[in-house]
C-alpha cells in the first residue's frame, strides 16, 4: 500500500486587470421613486457611516399607520364586542368583513 504524504508548493501566477477598490459603492434608496423628496450627498463625494442620504416624503408611510390604527380598532371593538356575548351566554355575531 503507497505511503500517502502532505507538501506545499508555491503557486504564482502573473497577469494583469484592474482592481477596483472595496469602498467604491453605486448608492441607491430602495424606496420607490416617488418617495424621494431629495439626495442629501454629491455624486461622487465621501459619506461617513450615519450619514442622511435621502430625505423621503413620509406622508405614504403615515397613512399606512393611521389605516393599520384604524384597524387595529376596528379588530378590537369587534373582541369586545365577542367577550360581551360569551360573557353574557348570547350568540356570537360577526359584522361582515371580520
Amino acid at each position: 500500500m503507497p505511503r500517502s504524504f502532505r507538501k506545499t508548493f508555491p503557486y504564482i501566477r502573473n497577469g494583469s486587470g484592474t482592481m477596483a477598490g472595496n469602498v467604491d459603492a453605486d448608492i441607491r434608496p430602495k424606496a420607490p421613486k416617488d418617495l424621494l423628496l431629495a439626495r442629501l450627498y454629491t455624486e461622487g463625494s465621501y459619506v461617513e457611516k450615519g450619514q442622511t442620504m435621502f430625505q423621503l416624503d413620509k406622508r405614504q408611510a403615515e397613512a399606512a399607520v393611521e389605516q393599520a390604527i384604524g384597524n387595529l380598532e376596528r379588530v378590537r371593538a369587534a373582541l369586545s364586542q365577542a367577550a360581551d356575548c360569551v360573557r353574557h351566554g348570547s350568540r356570537l355575531w360577526w359584522p361582515r368583513g371580520l
